[in-house]
């Protein structure tokens, strides 16, 4: 990630929680049982969403370059697995994660396409994808964008349709669910002999 993740990584979780970003039950309801699974949140950063995950007994790993931001993570639960690396190019073999998970993140990701073939590659057959983002036709999406962008971030939101049209090929379905004008959670299934959302 960024220079301004690295400086301001203490800051994050208040910044999160003060400006009602601090979302993370609210995707928990896509993953459906994960008790035992291996799941990657890419670009977790300080693993607020690992942490209620390994709290459902999932093993949790977090694939983001920030190790400032990844070091609180790592306080709030020893279980709480780290890979220090960026979303477009992740040091593990294909088809090890029964979920991935990408929880705005992937607007600050200049790569998005490769991020989300590494994605889809490390993620096994009949495995899901849930992308939660904004949504860039909201006012609230384009202060932040405005926001990041002035802080030096090389923001870019990208709309449910776009997104769609950068996973189908790997997916056997894949659906958009809209939380608010704000956001919205993509869920996809990769391909496998069975494949299915529930």
């Amino acid at each position: 990630m960024s220079f301004l993740f690295n400086k301001f990584a203490f800051l994050y979780d208040g910044f999160m929680h003060h400006t009602g970003l601090a979302n993370e039950k609210r995707i928990l309801q896509y993953f459906g049982n994960v008790k035992g699974m291996k799941i990657a949140d890419i670009g977790g950063g300080t693993g607020s969403l690992s942490l209620l995950l390994a709290g459902l007994e999932a093993e949790a790993t977090i694939i983001d370059s920030s190790a400032a931001m990844t070091a609180i993570a790592k306080k709030k639960d020893q279980r709480i697995k780290i890979i220090n690396a960026n979303a477009e190019n992740i040091p593990v073999a294909d088809n090890l994660f029964d979920r991935v998970c990408m929880k705005d993140c992937l607007h600050h990701i200049v790569n998005q396409e490769k991020a989300l073939r590494e994605a889809m590659r490390v993620l096994k057959p009949n495995g899901k994808i849930i992308i939660m983002e904004f949504n860039p036709k909201s006012i609230k999406s384009k202060l932040i964008y405005f926001f990041e962008r002035i802080l030096g971030e090389k923001t870019k939101l990208v709309d449910p349709e776009a997104l769609d049209k950068m996973l189908y090929q790997n997916l056997s379905q894949g659906h958009v669910f809209l939380l608010n004008a704000f956001e919205y959670v993509y869920v996809g299934v990769k391909y496998g002999e069975s494949s299915t959302l529930v």
